[in-house]
């Protein structure tokens, strides 16, 4: 057998290192799975002391390795759907969610449960356009489209949807316009025009303009407050710059 050489014995010793850098790896890679098999119970604890913060009910829930959750179980609305998956999605180490409540809602019609959320949108002071939400429904899946100005509006609205009886899905399609489409005169109008007749529409005596986001009031109200309501409702939209009030009150047969 022949002498090894300088280069040979490097070799060697290169070849010994790296099989004890791979044995280390190893070693640390099982360790790891060991670890995540562990964790997966305390992972499934965390998420149910979460959940127990706010609903007594009792639901099936798995944990997988990678920090999945499969979440099982029935509920009273999409409302607590939504609002549970919200809530296991904050629990530290939750990585996705796999969503298989299911919603125990009493069966309404189509149409009921249209008219239902088409009221609850109209009512409700979180959305000032109302009308532009288009709103169909189809054995209880509610499917929302139109346009909105900003995405709390879009939010509130699935969120509007969810509290309703018979809503057994929810696919929101709804776009939110840009801040430049947002803020234009064009669009503040629409929005503008909406809120009078939603909020104000005993008052349709009140009319207003709008040049480069100034809003200028003019008409009669019967009360002090209509008339600043109106303005203090019109400068919190989004493009309205300033709101020149040149409403007057009669009131009693007296101009103010």
């Amino acid at each position: 057998m022949g002498k090894l050489n300088k280069d040979d014995v490097v070799i060697k010793s290169l070849n010994k290192k790296v099989f004890v850098l791979l044995l280390v790896m190893t070693s640390v890679l099982l360790s790891q799975v060991v670890m995540a098999k562990v964790d997966t119970k305390k992972l499934v604890n965390n998420v149910e002391t979460a959940i127990g913060r706010y609903y007594t009910e009792t639901f099936d829930i798995k944990a997988e390795s990678n920090g999945k959750i499969i979440l099982g179980g029935e509920v009273n609305s999409m409302y607590d759907r939504i609002r549970i998956f919200d809530i296991v999605s904050t629990v530290p180490g939750v990585m996705s969610i796999e969503n298989r409540l299911i919603v125990d809602t009493p069966e309404l019609p189509d149409d009921i449960i249209m008219d239902n959320i088409q009221t609850s949108l109209g009512i409700n002071p979180a959305i000032q356009e109302p009308d532009r939400i288009k709103v169909a429904v189809s054995n209880g899946l509610v499917m929302l489209s139109g346009e909105v100005s900003n995405q709390r509006e879009k939010t509130m609205a699935e969120t509007v949807v969810s509290w309703q009886q018979g809503v057994k899905g929810i696919e929101n399609d709804i776009e939110v316009l840009s801040h430049a489409q947002a803020v234009s005169d064009e669009n503040l109008t629409i929005i503008l025009n909406e809120i009078m007749k939603n909020q104000f529409h005993l008052y349709k005596k009140v009319t207003f303009t709008i040049a480069d986001g100034v809003v200028t009031l003019k008409g009669t109200a019967p009360r002090l407050w209509d008339k600043n309501k109106i303005a203090e409702e019109f400068i919190r939209v989004m493009g309205a710059k300033k709101a020149v009030n040149n409403v007057t009150v009669i009131t009693d047969d007296v101009t103010l």
